[in-house]
């Protein structure tokens, strides 16, 4: 699992991260709805942020090798 704490566009006044002090800022963009993520092979993809924080935990983990569908 990564260490990906908050989904997308999450609230900001919100500081509570446990200890993930460097997962703080999140992934964010000013795209109502999600953001773009440019992935290893080039391709860019809109992720809504209302994707399941699991999923978006194991796409950015590239230790275990599994596949993870985009939604």
């Amino acid at each position: 699992m990564g260490t990906v704490a908050r989904g997308i566009n999450w609230d900001s006044t919100v500081t509570d991260c446990g200890n993930l002090w460097n997962a703080k800022a999140g992934f964010a963009s000013r795209h109502p709805g999600g953001a773009n993520f440019v992935l290893v092979d080039g391709s860019v993809h809109f992720i809504p942020e209302t994707i399941d924080l699991a999923t978006l935990q194991d796409l950015g983990d590239r230790k275990d090798g599994a596949p993870v569908t985009l939604p």
